[in-house]
């Protein structure tokens, strides 16, 4: 499975995790790793960050077949939250597969991770 994590302010991470669990005519985490040109990740909205706002959807991703340019992105299952879903929905209108690619759906998710402190004293200790 394929993960790719953005931490913004060390506070808050999205998550997009390519998946085949969806049966059907579908790509697996290998074939998009395979298959993707251009993944750029969601911007986890700020409003949404400071209001510690999270959330996981579902979005289906309706690729042109001769240029592998996305037609379009439809939210399947929301995060719950309209401007999670529009950030997912913005980043994945620009993601890009090599041709031949058709359809792929992309569970993302919106968390709230801690700040890891790493060293032991503070500075100034």
């Amino acid at each position: 499975m394929s993960t790719w994590r953005i931490l913004s302010a060390g506070a808050a991470a999205v998550t997009l995790v390519a998946t085949g669990a969806f049966a059907g005519p579908y790509l697996s985490a290998e074939q998009v790793r395979q298959l993707a040109i251009a993944t750029p990740k969601p911007v986890y909205p700020e409003s949404a960050r400071q209001r510690r706002i999270t959330g996981s959807g579902i979005f289906k991703l309706d690729v042109s077949v001769k240029t592998g340019q996305l037609k379009s992105v439809k939210i399947v299952r929301s995060t719950g939250n309209r401007a999670l879903d529009a950030a997912a929905v913005w980043a994945l209108l620009h993601w890009r597969f090599k041709p031949g690619v058709r359809c792929v759906y992309v569970p993302v998710s919106f968390t709230i991770t801690s700040v890891a402190i790493q060293g032991g004293r503070p500075p100034g200790q």
